[in-house]
């Protein structure tokens, strides 16, 4: 067991009281309150396995609903955060930060939204400064520095950091956040809530939410790139949107962190696998928060949420793509032969979005949703070996094309390493159908994706097994794993398969 503190903050006031406010964390976010306890227990149950305990900093209702109603096993409970009741719910960062300034040994602070399948590096253990990710001009760093500027609120902050705001816009993610220089830590966190509690006069706008961000993320980097003191990251960049960090179907092989951040809390695919991992970890927690919230509409998912995983592409972006191509033959980084590859299969894609009906699209994307929502418990409740029994099939209105090139390489190309990138002996296959909006949506099949190109047909699940694992007989649990965790989440994430219980 590794020793390191690991602490966690639950101030409930934002989580019971649902504002109008932007970046509501009514319920903490989640889809319903039982998914956001199912998130605490899974993420300290995770923690729990490869470090002495959780220590949890909240106030007395938090107490009440974690431990005394829960009973998440936190190793240590602080009841600090009561003092806090007159701050705004909007201002939800705020003590966490404080919390943060308590601290006077090294930690590392991991959100409620975190889970992880290994310990952290060393490196991360041993850092003077920790944080999830370095986050270079985001948008909504941008957007908030913008709103200080135009409210007059950000006097304060340029006196700490000695420059003008908007002469740099990069910040961190504090998923985790932390590490053995807590002079710095501390000298930080009081920075932090001094300009918070300067600027009172824009507590009460829509978008003071906004200020959480600037706060915790923003003034952490900068305040240490003034001071010249290094961050270690657990990720040196991550995916636009954050996708890698939150796909649960190559948990534990592939992807042993997971952080679920903002709308990814509506996401009901994750909140399937949440409770699906908790369940395998801790049985009878599991089961404690499933009764707590039976029959209860606390408990139940939205089935009109649903979150699409793919790249769209529109009518207009092909035209943009075939402009695109023509300038770059003219400008003699292609030839006619490989130009014309590319437009044969732009125009085979346009094909096959002629041939699929609009009025396809919302059954595919709602209807087969809803239907899933009456099947979930059936679908989850029956044994592993019945689940390869079943007969699965791709959704009705999805088409599956093999092409030879690749067209995310068109995102990526430029002049100097174009001729590179092919390769005339490959073969790619993408996901197509139209979205409610009527517009041509591509996935590119790669990795465990590619299992959906044996769903063209309807296929029991041992035929499948067999046919994937074929001759490696020494991996087949594992791959039997990986398979089953994908039907999983496409059946309860997307809706692209069809399950027969026949």
């Amino acid at each position: 067991m590794i020793r390191q503190k690991i602490i966690q903050t639950l101030w409930t006031k934002p989580y019971f009281e649902n504002s109008s406010s932007l970046h509501n964390r009514f319920q903490g976010g989640w889809i319903s309150e039982k998914y956001n306890a199912i998130s605490w227990a899974l993420s300290v149950s995770r923690l729990n396995r490869f470090y002495d305990g959780v220590e949890l900093y909240t106030d007395t209702r938090g107490k009440k609903w974690l431990i005394d109603e829960l009973q998440i096993p936190f190793k240590t409970v602080h009841i600090v955060l009561d003092k806090f009741d007159d701050l705004p719910s909007s201002l939800w960062a705020i003590p966490k930060i404080y919390i943060y300034s308590l601290q006077d040994f090294p930690f590392l602070h991991i959100d409620s939204d975190v889970f992880i399948w290994e310990p952290f590096k060393d490196e991360i253990i041993n850092a003077s400064l920790v944080a999830q990710n370095f986050e270079p001009n985001k948008d909504f760093n941008i957007n908030a520095l913008h709103f200080l500027l135009s409210n007059n609120a950000v006097t304060k902050l340029e006196d700490i950091l000695n420059f003008k705001i908007t002469e740099n816009y990069d910040s961190i993610n504090a998923g985790v956040i932390g590490g053995h220089d807590i002079n710095f830590i501390k000298k930080y966190s009081n920075y932090a809530l001094d300009y918070v509690f300067s600027i009172k006069e824009i507590w009460s706008s829509a978008e003071a939410s906004k200020v959480n961000f600037i706060a915790e993320q923003y003034l952490y980097y900068q305040l240490a790139k003034k001071e010249q003191k290094k961050i270690q990251y657990l990720f040196e960049e991550v995916k636009n949107r954050y996708e890698n960090l939150m796909d649960f179907s190559l948990v534990p092989y592939k992807n042993s962190y997971i952080h679920l951040i903002s709308d990814a809390k509506q996401n009901p695919y994750a909140c399937q696998m949440m409770g699906f991992f908790l369940e395998k970890d801790h049985e009878v927690l599991f089961q404690k928060i499933q009764e707590k919230y039976l029959n209860t509409s606390n408990g139940v998912l939205n089935s009109h949420i649903i979150q699409k995983e793919y790249t769209t592409i529109t009518r207009s972006d092909i035209s943009k793509i075939s402009i695109f191509l023509k300038e770059l033959a003219n400008k003699n980084a292609l030839d006619l032969t490989i130009l014309k590859k590319w437009e044969d299969d732009l125009n085979f894609i346009i094909s096959k979005e002629q041939n699929l009906p609009k009025s396809e699209s919302s059954e595919l994307l709602c209807s087969s949703f809803k239907s899933f929502c009456l099947q979930k418990d059936q679908l989850l409740a029956i044994s592993r070996n019945n689940f390869w029994s079943l007969d699965f099939s791709l959704k009705k209105g999805l088409t599956i094309i093999n092409l030879s090139n690749s067209i995310s390489c068109l995102f990526k190309l430029n002049q100097s390493n174009y001729h590179e990138q092919i390769n005339d002996d490959s073969e790619f296959f993408y996901l197509v159908f139209k979205d409610e909006m009527g517009r041509l949506l591509v996935k590119e099949l790669i990795d465990e994706d590619l299992i959906l190109y044996y769903l063209q047909g309807t296929i029991k699940g041992f035929d499948l097994l067999n046919l994937i694992i074929n001759d490696d007989l020494e991996n087949k649990d594992i791959i039997e794993e990986k398979i089953y965790l994908f039907l999983l989440s496409k059946l309860c994430y997307t809706s692209l398969i069809d399950v027969s219980y026949n």
